[in-house]
């Protein structure tokens, strides 16, 4: 099956640049609904060398980030504004919950439903899954300004 979106295209899209882009491709997309991306986990990702070098787990953090991006990545798309870079992407709230770690080798899919959105935010119902098993959910929050804004 081929990507909604290959990273090339993420990366373009994204805010965050490397090494900080957590989402390798959109597989479906319904603008103003949901989307579901994917990051594959190897173990050269330099984070594994500190967390942790004996028993390397993908961060939590990196999970919500991931998610966040995926909410990035469909409010762009479903406001049709897929190269505004003059947007700033802020996260202003988040309620999660960690079920099961993911290592790597695993491949982690992304799956994000659009709660509310406007043209100055979001809410969004994110879940992460490693194949059938569930390993994070979250409820995020995201504030959506001009980079003008922001750099006060």
């Amino acid at each position: 099956m081929r990507p909604y979106l290959n990273y090339d295209q993420v990366k373009n899209m994204l805010p965050q640049k490397y090494p900080f882009i957590f989402i390798d491709q959109v597989i479906e997309v319904e603008p103003d609904k949901r989307i579901v991306c994917i990051k594959n986990l190897t173990g050269n990702e330099s984070f594994f060398q500190g967390h942790f070098p004996e028993n390397a787990v993908f961060p939590g953090v990196l999970i919500i980030e991931a998610m966040a991006q995926s909410a990035i990545l469909l409010s762009k798309i479903s406001l049709g504004e897929e190269n505004d870079e003059e947007q700033a992407f802020l996260l202003a709230g988040t309620k999660s919950r960690f079920i099961h770690p993911a290592f790597p080798g695993d491949q982690i899919r992304f799956k994000t439903e659009l709660i509310k959105s406007t043209k100055l935010g979001g809410i969004v119902s994110s879940s992460a899954w490693v194949e059938d098993v569930e390993i994070a959910k979250a409820d995020l929050t995201f504030a959506i300004s001009s980079k003008e804004k922001i750099l006060v």
